[in-house]
Order: C-alpha cells, then sequence, then structure tokens
C-alpha cells in the first residue's frame, strides 16, 4: 500500500507532474498526471461519466490525503485506463503513455494485493489470483516489470524531473524482486 502511494505522490511531486520512462521498444514515453485532470475537467459537470471514480480530492491531494490509499487506487483504476483513451480520441491527445502507466501499476498493485485465494476467480482475473508455479505468467510478469524499473533508473533522470525518488525506486523494486524470489522458492 505505501508504495501505491509513493508511485502516485512521486508522480504529482514531479516539477511538470509528468513521468518519462522507457517504452518497449526503448523509446522515451511519457505519462502526465495533466491527462487526469483534463479528463476530469471535461466529466465533472456530465451524468454519465467514463472515469467516475476521479475526484477532486483524488486528483489534488493535501498532505493528510496523500496518505489514503482509497484516493490513490481512484488514480490507478483500469475505468481510467479505457477513459483515457476515449478522451484521447475524442480531443486529439496522446494519452497512450500516461493509460500504460497507470495499467502497469493496476497489474503491480493486483498481483502484490492477493488476500484470498479465490479472488482472482471470483473477479475474473488472472492477476488477482496467488501464483501456484513456477510456469505462472505473474512472475514472469514480475520479471519484466524489475527490467523496465532498471530500464527506467539508467535513464539517469534528475530528482522530480520525470522519474521516481531514489528512496521509491529502490523499494519498488526491492519488493518486485523480494516477492519474485519468494513466490519461486515457496
Amino acid at each position: 500500500m505505501h508504495l501505491l502511494k509513493s508511485i502516485r505522490n512521486n508522480w504529482i511531486n514531479q516539477i511538470d507532474q509528468t513521468f518519462c520512462f522507457p517504452s518497449i521498444t526503448g523509446n522515451a514515453v511519457k505519462a502526465c498526471f495533466a491527462h487526469l485532470r483534463q479528463l476530469y475537467d471535461s466529466e465533472r459537470s456530465a451524468v454519465l461519466k467514463l472515469a467516475p471514480g476521479l475526484t477532486w480530492t483524488a486528483l489534488h491531494p493535501n498532505n493528510t490525503q496523500r496518505q489514503n490509499v482509497k484516493l490513490a487506487l481512484k488514480i490507478f483504476d483500469e475505468k481510467n485506463v479505457s477513459a483515457l483513451a476515449q478522451f484521447g480520441t475524442r480531443f486529439q491527445f496522446d494519452t497512450t503513455g500516461t493509460s500504460n502507466f497507470i495499467l502497469t501499476i493496476i497489474h503491480f498493485w493486483k498481483i502484490m494485493n492477493v488476500k484470498n485465494p479465490i479472488k482472482g476467480h471470483q473477479l475474473k482475473d488472472d492477476f488477482c489470483t496467488p501464483i501456484r508455479s513456477l510456469q505462472d505468467g505473474k512472475l514472469q510478469w514480475l520479471t519484466n516489470f524489475y527490467d523496465w524499473l532498471c530500464a527506467w533508473e539508467r535513464l539517469q533522470l534528475q530528482p522530480r524531473h520525470g522519474c521516481l525518488s531514489k528512496e521509491t525506486m529502490f523499494a519498488l523494486k526491492q519488493t518486485v524482486l523480494g516477492a519474485k524470489l519468494l513466490a519461486q522458492y515457496l
């Protein structure tokens, strides 16, 4: 939970509230927090919303609200991913970097937040199932996620200029690697 909040807080604390991270092809991609705010502003008075979980408080948390996991989960919500795609198409913005970043963090959260062995079955979501074998695709996903974090770190961006803080990056890498190795051992 702490890492999820730290990622969101790091994103908000960027000078331009934009992360610059490597894509699968190696090119730099940007995730702009402003896309979520623009999406919220475009839907604020609408009765039907593509991103119903986005709220003013989730997008502009004060120091106390930054510690609230539920507000962080309103940012990292699958509905926001599809809403950003629709929003980008409608207003001719490229929101793919933001969508991909949010989806990546959602997958990380789902893998790490399995508290019930039947959760994935109930939600019909493989990312929410426990890792039960060495051939489980979530182990490969964690490996790819760790490699992605390392590639992001190798960009050597200045603090608050597109990257996670050193402390958050270290904690995230250690958590991912530890979870993967522990799952393989067990």
